[in-house]
């Protein structure tokens, strides 16, 4: 076997030197503390936090296993970021919320836990503002439903409930009902949310409205149309249309 000339086995040094040069300590400066991957002359890969850098060595902290890493700057052929995850909006994810929304003094309750949302409020102010009328109302909402998140990282959720609206405005009835909206809760724990009734029934008694005369004085509410128009005022007045709170973990 005929021998390599000692130019060439030079060019070949010289073009590896090159091409594996070290590092300069401004590139080790930017990445300090942070993830990176670093690249051996050998194709080996060696991933951590750079913690000290001085002119022979790195010394690298690999953040799974808290191993310190020394690499000798002579053999580190590359470097780059590691790729760091996207931080989740699940993280520090936050449950019971304590909200008003539209109406005066309307509360609520809320619980956002996985994929259940759920949840319950009524109103203080109604029955003080109709106290000693004729017209006195009192009203509130239990819902229990579903909620997907937009996008994995998203902080706004869908959710879809079913709703039950006890109501007492010249008569009793009870909304039964599907109710759909959008909520959004921020790191630091602000909410805000939206609703609308999507469709519904209020089947009930009243004093002023109906078919049907009962014994008591009560005309039952028992009309397609009634029905129907009795749901969507009951919504109006206890479904949280908009609703803005804060939220515990």
């Amino acid at each position: 076997m005929s021998r390599i000339p000692s130019c060439v086995v030079l060019v070949i040094l010289v073009a590896r030197a090159v091409a594996y040069a070290d590092v300069p300590d401004s590139a080790w400066l930017v990445v300090k503390d942070r993830s990176v991957v670093v690249t051996l002359t050998n194709g080996t890969e060696v991933r951590g936090k750079p913690v000290a850098i001085d002119e022979h060595f790195v010394t690298l902290i690999d953040s799974d296993s808290g191993r310190v890493i020394p690499v000798n700057r002579a053999e580190v052929g590359g470097l780059r970021l590691a790729q760091e995850p996207i931080a989740s909006a699940t993280t520090e994810e936050r449950h019971i919320g304590l909200q008003l929304y539209t109406g005066p003094g309307n509360v609520m309750v809320d619980l956002d836990f996985g994929r259940f949302y759920g949840f319950v409020g009524g109103s203080i102010g109604y029955p003080i503002i109709f106290s000693g009328t004729s017209a006195q109302y009192a009203g509130g909402v239990l819902a229990l439903g579903a909620q997907w998140r937009l996008t994995p990282t998203s902080r706004w959720k869908f959710d879809l409930a079913g709703t039950l609206l006890p109501t007492w405005w010249t008569g009793f009835s009870m909304g039964i009902g599907i109710s759909a909206g959008f909520h959004w809760t921020s790191v630091s724990g602000f909410t805000v949310g939206f609703k609308i009734p999507v469709l519904g029934l209020g089947p009930g008694y009243s004093t002023v409205t109906g078919s049907s005369t009962s014994s008591s004085g009560y005309k039952a509410v028992n009309t397609g149309a009634l029905l129907i128009a009795n749901y969507y005022l009951e919504a109006a007045m206890a479904l949280p249309i908009v609703s803005l709170g804060y939220r515990f973990k």
